[in-house]
């Protein structure tokens, strides 16, 4: 198990997909995992406490603020934070990454690449291509996220 002090921010408004991430990463990792079901409210957030979140996976269609205004806003004030977008949308995924989210998955996706994403976030590696490492348990399970 990974274990480092970061702090990690889950921004869907489904709440079954909210709880459901929170639960694989706690698993998996020794993290600190806060949900949030808008863009508006995890900027917010982010805006009052900038040292807390580092890492965001963010869905994109939201009410209030959708993920592709929250991954700009966070781009623009905090380039160093990664953002890991999801969406049911393949085909915005140029789009996505050329306005600089770290990684997109699109839906469905394995659990094992979201933890694999995250635990490149979390080694620090720049391209999350690069992050090679022993799955966990969880991640090795045939679940995927719709």
């Amino acid at each position: 198990m990974f274990s480092v002090h970061k702090e990690v921010a889950v921004v869907d408004d489904d709440p079954t997909v909210r709880q459901f991430l929170i639960e694989v990463l706690e698993l998996n990792y020794s993290i600190k995992v806060i949900s949030f079901e808008n863009g508006l409210d995890a900027w917010h957030h982010m805006d009052k406490k900038p040292e807390g979140i580092d890492i965001v996976i963010t869905d994109i269609n939201m009410p209030k603020m959708n993920g592709m205004e929250l991954l700009m806003k966070i781009n623009t004030r905090f380039p160093e934070k990664k953002v890991i977008v999801i969406s049911g949308y393949p085909a915005n995924e140029g789009l996505i990454k050329g306005m600089g989210a770290y990684a997109f998955l699109p839906k469905p996706f394995k659990l094992s690449s979201l933890v694999r994403l995250v635990g490149s976030c979390l080694s620090q590696q720049k391209d999350p291509e690069s992050w090679i490492a022993s799955e966990p348990a969880l991640a090795r399970s045939s679940f995927a996220v719709q």
